[in-house]
């Protein structure tokens, strides 16, 4: 993988030797160019949002802030993990460019154009305004009593609890916990249980960036799948988009239907339903979206 890159940016910036290259991103790429390329290249620093003031692969590490007194001819691209909409807002025009030597402007279309499949992670797609806990299962119970469904007292204690007996619990299996500990008729956990789904649809809120996104891969006809560490299953996660308006999509891989999370084996089985296919996964979490989609093979996008 490192080679492929090294040569990507070798064929890329051959003519930039003399410019002051300013690379982006803190991942491996970044590391195997300073390691090749530090001696030909006047390559000045390193970009980041989170390491700022530090010493990486021997180079000073930069934030925004920086750029202008840097003065660097050009940005690179280096690390696919990070979060590229960012240098949209780079002070002084500066050009950036990915490392197939393509000027990067922000454009999805353009981004996602080299991609067969673009796989979306669903947590952050759809962003939750109120976090999954005892809160928000208090507000569960709140509309299950105002229906006059009958609710255990202490349901938001014994939901929370109930999620916690092992992992990848599926909605319906954490439910029938609930219903063995408090005696709920068959009737009475499905109706607590579509309660909590209708609760889910009003605190959850596509998110712009990656809406658009999402709509611009359709637009460009690229097969789109969806990725959630969750315990909704493919129906429920399904039914949760569609509030949304996001409806079309070839499938959905949920870790309660899988027994395994992206970073445990989730994502490879993306690549491997879609063999031989040139794969993006679009998410928020460096370590679930990003290190656990390149190690599949994936190319991965991280946006904060």
């Amino acid at each position: 993988m490192s080679e492929k890159i090294l040569a990507d940016f070798e064929n890329s910036f051959r003519t930039y030797k003399e410019k002051r290259i300013l690379l982006y991103g803190t991942g491996q790429n970044a590391k195997a160019i300073v390691e090749r390329y530090d001696d030909t290249y006047r390559l000045i620093g390193i970009l980041t949002f989170s390491r700022v003031g530090s010493i990486l692969y021997g180079k000073h590490t930069f934030g925004m802030e920086d750029i202008e007194g840097l003065a660097p001819d050009l940005i690179v691209i280096a690390d696919q993990d990070a979060s590229c909409e960012k240098l949209l807002s780079c002070p002084g025009n500066i050009p950036v460019y990915d490392l197939s030597g393509k000027r990067w402007n922000g454009s999805a279309n353009d981004d996602l154009s080299a991609y067969d499949v673009v796989s979306f992670s669903v947590e952050a797609l759809l962003r939750r305004e109120m976090p999954e806990g005892e809160a928000f299962f208090q507000q569960v119970k709140k509309e299950a009593l105002a229906k006059g469904l009958n609710c255990p007292a202490d349901f938001p204690q014994k939901r929370v609890l109930a999620a916690r007996k092992q992992h990848y619990l599926a909605l319906n299996t954490i439910y029938d916990l609930i219903q063995a500990e408090t005696g709920l008729s068959e009737k009475e956990k499905e109706a607590l249980l579509e309660t909590e789904l209708q609760m889910t649809s009003v605190v959850i809120k596509a998110d712009p960036k990656l809406n658009e996104l999402y709509r611009n891969a359709l637009n460009i006809h690229k097969t789109i799948v969806m990725v959630s560490d969750s315990h909704f299953d493919a129906k429920q996660l399904a039914a949760l988009l569609k509030t949304q308006d996001i409806v079309s999509f070839d499938r959905i891989f949920s870790s309660c239907e899988y027994q395994k999370y992206k970073k445990t084996g989730l994502l490879a089985e993306v690549r491997k339903a879609y063999p031989n296919k040139k794969i993006i996964h679009l998410g928020s979490d460096q370590e679930s979206d990003g290190i656990s989609a390149r190690k599949c093979g994936l190319s991965a996008w991280v946006i904060f």
